[in-house]
């Protein structure tokens, strides 16, 4: 094991304990150091994204001008890992900025990865004579960085042209297809808070997530595949989740005048 347990490679059952009790005595400063090196976060004075080095040196990129490579001395973008004050209601990394899609997708287009694979999606439908007979779906598909984030704008622009701002609350009702994604790193992108209701669901289920979460917005699907079936789910799931909600509270008061 290396001398660091946190960057060093597990290869044996005492490796495993070893950093487990390392973890467990040193919790905040373990997940800190993961956190500084594993996710690029805002660097509110020169307005870069910023992730530490080995060097323990602070490195990325001006948000405005992301050509521009940019350094910074010292600096802990939070000013505290875990806050327990409010326990059991934890709060992670206080006062640091960061964002999702950019970790996700930006960053790797600036590192140069720009037609590396990001996702490879497989559909639900096999074809047994695919791959010399050992099968294989029948719709697979390769997205590139580049092409992800092409897409990600694209969604992004459409939440824009509704009128959705950072804070907006929204549902997803989608079987499990590229654009789900999509639409997702785009609310990210933007700060729109989420919630994926998986397509299973029943109505009912579906209207109470879309209370619960304060969505004003669903984005749903005619339908999809599961288990090489068409599955509907505009027509079965979306539209009576909306046409035939009735708000908890309005029912309760229904009960009440009964």
């Amino acid at each position: 094991m290396s001398d660091d347990p946190i960057w060093g490679v597990l290869t044996s059952q005492s490796d495993e304990d070893a950093l487990k009790q390392h973890i467990t005595s040193t919790t905040d400063d373990y997940h800190g150091a993961v956190a500084s090196r594993e996710i690029h976060w805002l660097h509110p004075a020169s307005g870069a994204w910023l992730a530490k080095e080995p060097d323990n040196t602070w490195h990325g990129w001006d948000s405005k001008a992301a050509a521009r490579e940019v350094s910074a001395d010292d600096w802990t973008p939070w000013q505290q890992v875990l806050d327990r004050s409010a326990a059991p209601y934890y709060k992670w990394f206080t006062g640091g900025q960061t964002n999702a899609c950019f970790n996700l997708v930006d960053r790797h287009l600036l590192l140069g990865r720009a037609e590396k694979t990001a996702i490879i999606f497989e559909g639900d439908r096999w074809d047994p004579s695919k791959n010399n007979g050992r099968g294989g779906p029948v719709t697979e598909q390769h997205i590139s960085y580049r092409n992800l984030f092409q897409e990600v704008i694209l969604r992004m622009q459409v939440f824009k042209d509704l009128g959705l701002t950072k804070g907006d609350r929204i549902a997803f009702n989608l079987p499990n297809i590229p654009e789900q994604v999509f639409y997702m790193l785009a609310a990210q992108r933007m700060g729109v808070v989420y919630t994926p209701v998986f397509g299973g669901f029943s109505a009912k289920t579906l209207s109470d997530r879309i209370h619960d979460a304060g969505a004003k917005l669903v984005i749903t699907a005619d339908g999809g595949y599961r288990n090489a079936e068409v599955v509907a789910y505009k027509g079965t799931y979306t539209d009576p989740a909306l046409d035939n909600y009735i708000p908890r509270e309005a029912a309760l008061r229904t009960l009440k005048a009964v």
